[in-house]
């Protein structure tokens, strides 16, 4: 009698396993055309698996199979992706705007997979609307400054820096075992999150008293790192988490009074709080919502702005006025990638 031994069986199972595959591979062929194409030189291993698969859930050669046949197949896009962006100076902004055009943006992008360039007008397009939505948000921000003066006398300059330099990331699927895969990330990055000079100014008028008002919004946040993240793993300070970057940017306020007519003057009130408010919001790379790879992104918001005045008049005395100059405002929500 023939007796195998466990090995001997095993061997044998998967010496048969291969033949049978082999014999069955071009019916498969004809049925997934789109999948035998996908996979290319890893069509004969896909096969194998899947016979495998089916042998496990009772898949025979021949009679009804045993219970209930089913098979999960995960495919991976197994193609590497390198980005790079390049997003120079803006010019200042000014509001009422002028007459002229608007400087045209002028970043630029260049995108391969697999080494091998890929059109990239869709990502330089979203990067060139970076500056039409930040030049939206500050227009909604003047308008806001306008109706709560009252005047013609407003006004809004700003130098701004979002995202401003260079970056270049890679990224893509990578095998981690046989029956798993993970996204690899590796970049750096040599950007200005945000530098930002913003100033509103005009005329703040309280019965008689006249004052000119000034509220100012100063700050700067760098993204300048390096990312090197496989799956979860990372060494501390480069993965993914250390190219996010968040700020706040307290608003401040000068309020200087102006001759009238009435010797009543228009300041800020005394007290270490004369105004409140900030200009909020983060901006990096993250992964998209779809579990697709990587996306760029910016955002601002801000926070109501309120101020509290004081006016002194020689006969009446002094009163104070709490007023709401702005309120909460998205002004910037954007995305590439």
């Amino acid at each position: 009698m023939l007796r195998l031994t466990w090995e001997q069986f095993d061997r044998l199972e998967q010496l048969t396993l291969k033949r049978h595959a082999a014999s069955i591979s071009g019916v498969l062929a004809e049925t997934w055309p789109a999948l035998t194409e996908r996979l290319g030189d890893r069509w004969p291993a896909f096969v194998e698996a899947a016979m495998q698969q089916g042998r496990k859930h009772g898949l025979r050669d021949a009679g009804a199979p045993f219970g209930d046949v089913a098979m999960e197949l995960r495919v991976y896009d197994a193609a590497q992706w390198l980005t790079e962006v390049s997003n120079p100076a803006w010019e200042p902004m000014v509001w009422p705007a002028p007459s002229e055009a608007v400087p045209a943006p002028t970043a630029t992008c260049k995108l391969e997979k697999d080494g091998a360039p890929v059109d990239v007008a869709a990502w330089q397009k979203s990067w060139r609307e970076l500056q039409g939505a930040f030049r939206a948000g500050m227009e909604k921000l003047y308008n806001e400054w306008t109706k709560a003066l009252d005047n013609d006398a407003s006004r809004l300059e700003v130098e701004a820096s979002p995202l401003i330099g260079q970056a270049g990331v890679t990224w893509g699927w990578r095998r981690a075992s046989a029956s798993s895969v993970e996204m690899r990330t590796e970049g750096a990055l040599d950007l200005l999150a945000l530098s930002i000079d913003l100033r509103l100014s005009g005329e703040l008028v309280e019965g008689s008293a006249r004052s000119r008002i000034r509220v100012l919004c100063k700050g700067r946040s760098e993204l300048r790192t390096t990312v090197a993240q496989v799956g979860a793993k990372a060494q501390e300070g480069r993965d993914l988490k250390s190219a996010l970057r968040t700020w706040r940017f307290p608003f401040t306020l000068e309020i200087d009074p102006l001759a009238g007519a009435e010797p009543s003057t228009l300041s800020a009130a005394a007290g270490p709080m004369p105004i409140t408010g900030a200009l909020v919001g983060e901006c990096g790379l993250r992964g998209r919502g779809d579990g697709g790879g990587l996306q760029w992104f910016f955002a601002l918001r801000a926070e109501p702005v309120t101020i509290v005045s004081e006016v002194v008049d020689p006969v009446l005395g002094s009163a104070r006025r709490t007023r709401k100059m702005i309120p909460a405002l998205l002004l910037v929500d954007w995305s590439a990638g």
